[in-house]
């Protein structure tokens, strides 16, 4: 028998350069306390209405009032404005690039959606299309956040520019202004702005799919095994109902609505896995992103069990036209049962059918990872989902 007297505890190794640290909302939201000090700063300065009372300009007896300061020249004013002006130009770079990229990432995470509704090629689908022509409920709702935001930060920029000193009280209008008043308005701004996103903000539909692409689909980050799981899909659905209705309240897991709701993503969590090479194929058929984001915008997941007759026939579906008639017979009054019986799709089947999770091998998950090479969406939307209806 081993002697296990001379056996001592592993030392854990001491790290100093890199630890977790708990970060707080109180702490975060008191970062923009930097920035919101210089709004104060600039208040000081201008003394809206006067309510500082600070010391007037002289005036002796019997003279005229003295006219208000005047620039010899706007170069000369741009210059004493150089901060305010050149911080401006930066906050406008650093939101402008922004937005160009998120406006990217709206069409590209819409293009397919919006090329089902208006039959037309992912690559096809201009902005026009996206901000004007599209009915899709789930990108009105982020187009008009993203427009909202938009003007939110341009806004926020511009403060840098505003000619402060204007707002001074009539008596002091005669002395020389501050000029560091703009850049420190400017800087307050930007702060309000940051406690504005800190307390009112919250993660939205669009948001969360973006993160899930990343990393579930585009393997973005530190983990290339990372599959798209039911509670992301449940995420999603839970979210674009909240936009609707803020006062939805999600059901309860053991419920019947719950449990239906988690079938239904379950199996688009396993379609979106397949379609996108994550696990083993579960069938031969294809099941986008862009297939969800119409399903979702149009309201097509929100009535079970037709909700799973509509995710079949669209994972059976190349162009989505059989979902958009299958669709349009329903809100025609057409029984369900029947018009998904002329597509292959027996709803009582489905009700009575209950998808099991896929078990594979740690040696099965790596056989179907270990090539996972980064991908954009504009890869998958040209990997073609078949020739047609296989029925």
């Amino acid at each position: 028998m081993a002697d296990d007297s001379n056996i001592t505890q592993p030392e854990a190794p001491r790290l100093k350069a890199d630890r977790t640290w708990y970060s707080s909302l109180f702490t975060q939201l008191l970062a923009p306390l930097v920035a919101t000090r210089y709004i104060w700063l600039a208040i000081e300065d201008i003394n809206p209405f006067d309510f500082l009372d600070k010391k007037k300009p002289e005036i002796k007896v019997g003279e005229p009032a003295p006219a208000p300061y005047k620039e010899p020249s706007f170069g000369r004013y741009a210059s004493r404005n150089f901060a305010a002006f050149g911080m401006g130009a930066t906050v406008l770079s650093i939101m402008g690039v922004y937005s160009k990229n998120t406006l990217h990432d709206i069409k590209s995470v819409y293009a397919e959606a919006v090329g089902y509704e208006l039959d037309k090629k992912p690559q096809d689908v201009t902005y026009s299309d996206i901000f004007f022509k599209s009915q899709n409920e789930a990108l009105q709702i982020t187009r008009k956040t993203f427009i909202d935001r938009s003007i939110a930060r341009a806004a926020t920029a511009a403060t840098f520019f505003v000619p402060w000193q204007k707002l001074r009280p009539k008596a002091y209008q005669s002395t020389k202004p501050n000029y560091e008043a703009n850049a420190n308005a400017g800087l307050g701004a930007v702060g309000i702005y940051l406690y504005g996103e800190g307390f009112m903000r919250k993660p939205s539909f669009f948001d969360i799919e973006q993160k899930v692409i990343s990393s579930k689909i585009n393997h973005n980050d530190i983990n290339p095994y990372g599959i798209v799981i039911p509670q992301d899909v449940q995420s999603l659905l839970t979210l674009h109902r909240k936009h609707i209705d803020k006062h939805y309240s999600p059901p309860l897991g053991s419920s019947p609505e719950g449990q239906n709701d988690f079938k239904m993503a379950s199996r688009i969590a396993d379609l979106i896995n397949t379609t996108y090479d994550n696990i083993p194929p579960v069938d031969k058929k294809s099941f986008t992103i862009g297939k969800l984001n119409y399903l979702i915008g149009f309201g097509l997941l929100e009535k079970f069990p037709e909700s799973m007759a509509f995710i079949e026939l669209a994972n059976k579906s190349a162009d989505m036209k059989e979902v958009k008639q299958a669709a349009e017979a329903i809100r025609n009054r057409q029984d369900p049962q029947a018009v998904f019986q002329q597509y292959g799709i027996d709803m009582k089947q489905l009700v009575a059918n209950t998808a099991k999770p896929i078990e594979f091998s740690e040696n099965t998950q790596e056989k179907f990872t270990k090539n996972i090479q980064h991908k954009t969406l504009k890869d998958f939307a040209e990997k073609s989902p078949g020739a047609g209806l296989n029925i």
